[in-house]
């Protein structure tokens, strides 16, 4: 991946949703690492993503700029319903996500911990991000839901944006229409 260096700190170029997939949802591709510092230079649609990749990124602690580019077409293959911390980022902590807007109709069933965003946040900043889009999140027993994430702990959160149609959030306990 190409580089570039902002306010001191590497930045990996994301360009195309192959660049994307393997950096952050391929644990077995050589570029794959979830502690560096991504730039997203142009929407992603990740409707042709390999099947086995349809996951949400596992335990992200870099930053992820998404320089005011859509993620869109997510679709997530979870192996059953009783898995837990799902979304776009399954955990996230001492993490960024900025200038990213999801773009989709994404329809989510799990236990809990589940957000369209991200499942479980400790200790991180989202700033200017929007959620569009038509979103079905359902759980079988579980708890902490909500449209951007299903739980968050001292994280620091501005300037977020959710147009949605037709959208369904069901669950026991801990729900919201935002976390």
């Amino acid at each position: 991946l190409l580089k570039k260096i902002i306010d001191n700190k590497i930045f990996y170029l994301i360009n195309n949703e192959h660049e994307f997939q393997n950096a952050l949802l391929d644990e077995h591709h050589e570029l794959y690492d979830v502690t560096k510092n991504y730039l997203i230079t142009q929407d992603i649609d990740l409707k042709n993503i390999s099947p086995y990749c349809k996951k949400p990124i596992k335990d992200f602690c870099g930053i992820l700029d998404g320089s005011n580019n859509s993620i869109l077409n997510i679709k997530l293959n979870m192996t059953h319903i009783n898995e837990s911390y799902i979304g776009l980022f399954a955990y996230m902590y001492n993490a960024t996500v900025k200038n990213l807007t999801i773009n989709s109709d994404l329809k989510i069933v799990g236990k809990s911990e589940i957000g369209c965003l991200v499942g479980y946040a400790n200790q991180c900043t989202i700033e200017n991000c929007n959620l569009i889009g038509s979103f079905d999140i359902s759980t079988y027993g579980g708890y902490n839901i909500g449209l951007l994430a299903g739980k968050m702990k001292s994280c620091i959160i501005n300037n977020i944006n959710i147009s949605v149609d037709n959208s369904v959030i069901r669950g026991h306990h801990n729900i919201g229409g935002f976390v």
